[in-house]
């Protein structure tokens, strides 16, 4: 029922779909067809907010707000995001996309979740 259902016109299982990949220090914007053909590619890095942890919800933002602008050049109104990982950007790039017009039809979270805890707590630097 969902993949048929229509947004605009194109069914969902058609809509293209932003992944976000959100790391410690960065996070990565990558707009893909539903049929895994590259659209465009994004970084907060790439729109000079390098090595800025403390920045990264206004960097990511930013990124959010350019992927959007170049989805609406290309036409598109209407996508899907997954969502991979966490940081300080997670809402605020998905707002950046809203901000620039573009609808956000559904919200998946695709994060990989280490039910074991596979890696070892950093330990604090010593004085």
């Amino acid at each position: 029922e969902t993949p048929d259902l229509l947004f605009n016109g194109i069914k969902f299982k058609d809509i293209p779909y932003v992944n976000i990949r959100m790391h410690k220090n960065n996070t990565k914007l990558i707009a893909r067809h539903a049929d895994e053909r590259y659209i465009y590619q994004n970084t907060p890095a790439m729109l000079g907010f390098t090595s800025a942890k403390k920045r990264t919800a206004v960097g990511g933002q930013v990124a959010g707000l350019n992927m959007g602008q170049k989805l609406r050049g290309y036409g598109i109104k209407h996508v899907r995001v997954r969502l991979n990982g966490f940081n300080a950007a997670r809402v605020s790039t998905i707002q950046g996309i809203i901000q620039a017009g573009v609808q956000v039809v559904a919200i998946q979270d695709a994060t990989t979740v280490h039910w074991d805890w596979p890696q070892r707590g950093k330990s604090r630097p010593q004085k």
